[in-house]
């Protein structure tokens, strides 16, 4: 888009740009189906066995059952986008923000690991709990990096009541602990939120345009043979 282009030019073109991001982010979240459930439930059995016998059970079950909720309306969701796919519907603005719901939701879900499951008298395990929520939340931004809001959404909600249980807990090693689940997260939040303006800015589209038909021409260049059959 050049200099000259009118306003309604312009919007047309911040249409266009958004409309394929949508389109390919409900793509991608379809690529991830099964590995992000699957990654979720060994993590969440992981946790369960690591804090059996400091924590009571029944927490331990239900706090289970909340997760397997969120994650099984997740999957459900996607499901019936799949079998959809193709329709306006499924690349509707309305089937992503779906999406980044229960996106969320899951997030909330694992959120409440750090109270229901807070080992409030075992610093290890206090120590453990952090590290797998903040890794929960450090996996989301990375693999839904192409979602911010939906990795954002997850990370806070995650990671938030954890902090406040920390905070709360009192104490240097604990404020420490908060802190630095806080500094971690918004690191790669940040990361992220950059890569995103990126993805927006039609300058850097137009060099990563370049630098592809750069990159071809070369090689066709290289390989005369092909060059003289495939003409840019």
């Amino acid at each position: 888009m050049d200099g000259q282009s009118t306003p309604a030019e312009a919007n047309e073109e911040t249409t266009r740009v958004e409309t394929a991001l949508r389109a390919e982010r409900l793509r991608l979240y379809q690529a991830i189906l099964w590995t992000t459930p699957a990654a979720q439930g060994l993590v969440a059995m992981l946790l369960v066995a690591v804090l059996w016998g400091t924590i009571e059970p029944t927490a331990l079950f239900g706090w289970l059952a909340c997760l397997a909720l969120a994650v099984g309306a997740r999957l459900g969701v996607a499901l019936r986008d799949r079998a959809a796919a193709g329709t306006p519907a499924a690349a509707s603005p309305s089937a992503l923000w779906r999406v980044r719901l229960l996106v969320a939701f899951s997030g909330a879900a694992w959120g409440l690991a750090g109270v229901w499951l807070f080992p409030a008298q075992d610093l290890q395990a206090q120590t453990f709990l952090a590290f797998v929520l903040a890794g929960m939340a450090a996996g989301s931004l990375t693999v839904t990096a192409f979602d911010l809001a939906a990795a954002l959404a997850f990370a806070t909600l995650a990671l938030a009541p954890l902090v406040v249980r920390l905070l709360a807990a009192g104490g240097q090693t604990s404020a420490a602990m908060a802190a630095m689940v806080v500094l971690f997260v918004a690191f790669l939040a940040l990361a992220g939120m950059r890569a995103q303006r990126n993805l927006r800015d039609t300058g850097y589209q137009d060099r990563i345009v370049e630098a592809l038909v750069i990159g071809i021409q070369r090689y066709f260049a290289k390989n005369p043979p092909l060059a003289r059959q495939r003409q840019l």
